[in-house]
C-alpha cells in the first residue's frame, strides 16, 4: 500500500475525484494519508473530512 499526501487550494474537485477513484477500486494500492492546504476556507477542506483524510492548514509566510 502506497501512503500519498495531495496538495490542494480550491474547490477539490480534482481532490474528490482521486478519493472516489480509490473508494470505488479503480486505482488500487493507495492510502490518501493527508490534505495539505494555505487557504483555511477552500472547499477541499470540507471534501476531505468527509472522506476521512486529515487535513493540514498552512498558512503562507508574509
Amino acid at each position: 500500500m502506497k501512503k500519498v499526501a495531495i496538495f490542494a487550494s480550491g474547490s477539490g474537485t480534482n481532490f474528490d475525484n482521486i478519493m472516489n477513484c480509490i473508494e470505488s477500486g479503480v486505482l488500487s494500492g493507495i492510502k490518501v494519508t493527508a490534505l495539505y492546504t494555505d487557504q483555511p476556507s477552500a472547499q477541499c477542506i470540507h471534501l476531505a473530512k468527509q472522506h476521512g483524510v486529515e487535513v493540514h492548514i498552512y498558512e503562507p509566510r508574509t
